[in-house]
C-alpha cells in the first residue's frame, strides 16, 4: 500500500508534453498514487499521455461549475445569498469557471478552477482511503502543465 498521493489538478492539455517528466521526478520518486482532475475540454489531445502513468488510480473529468459549488458551500457555511458573489466582485485574475454568472464575475483566471479541482481530487482520494482501509501519509498538489526536471525530495 502505498503512502503517498499525488493530485494534478487543472488543464490536462499539455499533459502530452510534460508526462514523462511528471512521472519520471514527481510520481516515480514518491512511490504515488496519482490522481487527475481537470475539465471534461480537448480530451482527444491529451489522453494518450495517460499511458505513462502505471499508478494512477483515478481521473474525473467534468465540465468545472464552480458556480454550482459555491452556491452549496454558501448553503453549508450559512453565507446567504449574496456572500460568496460580493468576493467575486473584487477585481483579479482569481476568478475563473463561473458558470452563468454576469459579465464582470466570469474572468478567464484560474484560482477558483485550481481550488476546486483540488477539492474534485481530495474527494476522490477520500474515497479511495475509505477503500484501502488507511488514509496516505502525504498528499502532493501539483498542475498537470508544470515540467518537472528535477526529483520531488
Amino acid at each position: 500500500m502505498r503512502n503517498v498521493a499525488v493530485c494534478l489538478g487543472g488543464l490536462l492539455r499539455y499533459l502530452p508534453h510534460v508526462a514523462q517528466s511528471i512521472q519520471e521526478h514527481l510520481v516515480a520518486p514518491l512511490d504515488a498514487d496519482l490522481f487527475l482532475s481537470g475539465p471534461i475540454d480537448y480530451v482527444a489531445e491529451w489522453s494518450a499521455a495517460l499511458a505513462a502513468f502505471p499508478t494512477l488510480m483515478e481521473v474525473r473529468l467534468e465540465r468545472e461549475n464552480v458556480t454550482q459549488f459555491l452556491e452549496s458551500l454558501s448553503s453549508f457555511y450559512g453565507w446567504g445569498e449574496s456572500g460568496w458573489r460580493a468576493a467575486a466582485l473584487v477585481r483579479g485574475n482569481w476568478l475563473g469557471c463561473l458558470i452563468g454568472e454576469t459579465k464582470d464575475m466570469h474572468r478567464a483566471g484560474s484560482g477558483l478552477c485550481q481550488m476546486y479541482g483540488h477539492r474534485q481530487c481530495l474527494s476522490m482520494i477520500e474515497e479511495r482511503e475509505r477503500k484501502r482501509g488507511g488514509n496516505y501519509s502525504h498528499i502532493v498538489w501539483s498542475r498537470p502543465d508544470m515540467f518537472w526536471l528535477g526529483d520531488h525530495l
